[in-house]
């Protein structure tokens, strides 16, 4: 398992699927506009997470093209 690097972002992605599907209902607790308040927050600290990880250095013109053209 020490050869094995799995990054940070992925294995936070995978361990959220596997709490999600296989720990059982754990989202019966919390009411819906609770459940709601911290998935957005999650997600939106995964989507920084995973974008502070990106090197922009040398692509952008590729960075324009992705932003530009949809």
């Amino acid at each position: 398992m020490k050869k094995v690097e799995i990054p940070p972002l992925v294995a936070m992605i995978l361990m959220g699927f596997v709490a999600r599907n296989f720990a059982g209902d754990l989202s019966a607790a919390y009411p819906s506009k609770i459940a709601s308040w911290v998935r957005n927050c999650v997600g939106a600290i995964l989507m920084v997470r995973g974008g502070m990880a990106i090197s922009f250095k040398g692509k952008g013109l590729l960075l324009l093209m992705i932003i530009l053209v949809p």
